[in-house]
């Protein structure tokens, strides 16, 4: 039942929901034209929930696709995207900004964020910051998105 109920929430009308709604138009535009609806007949009422049913299904069935996927790929490149460029180690970003980043998050987290000498003796430590660094911006954007 609890599934069921988070088709609901905020965040799986926005992530699944809508663009399912979106990708639906063109079939219910067509569907508007070509169907007389002096007439519409049961078995036109079940085939239009099967395509909407459907494109649900394509939906979950491509998310979980997704998060295997994702799982693989992390592996192969290291950890998420988000936790690696936090390290010092990676040069996506230079060090000046990188240190800004850290400072920011760490006064948000209300933690000291890892040394890059921690960060080589201690890596998981300074993973856990980084991803728990991740989770406050998720949560900060949800936020923000729930407000609007």
């Amino acid at each position: 039942m609890t599934d069921l109920l988070r088709l609901f929430d905020a965040y799986t009308r926005r992530s699944l929901i809508y663009p399912a709604l979106i990708a639906l138009t063109p079939v219910i535009a067509l569907i508007s034209v070509a169907v007389p609806w002096d007439r519409v007949t049961l078995s036109q009422r079940v085939a239009a929930l099967v395509v909407v049913v459907g494109y649900f299904a394509l939906g979950a069935l491509s998310r979980r696709v997704g998060k295997t996927l994702e799982t693989k790929l992390f592996k192969k490149w290291g950890g998420k995207p988000s936790v690696r460029v936090l390290r010092y180690s990676d040069q996506t970003f230079d060090l000046v900004s990188k240190a800004r980043y850290h400072a920011f998050l760490a006064m948000k987290l209300g933690q000291p964020a890892p040394t890059a000498e921690c960060e080589q003796n201690e890596p998981r430590t300074a993973d856990a910051f980084y991803e728990s660094s991740g989770n406050w911006l998720q949560l900060w954007v949800l936020a923000k998105f729930a407000k609007s």
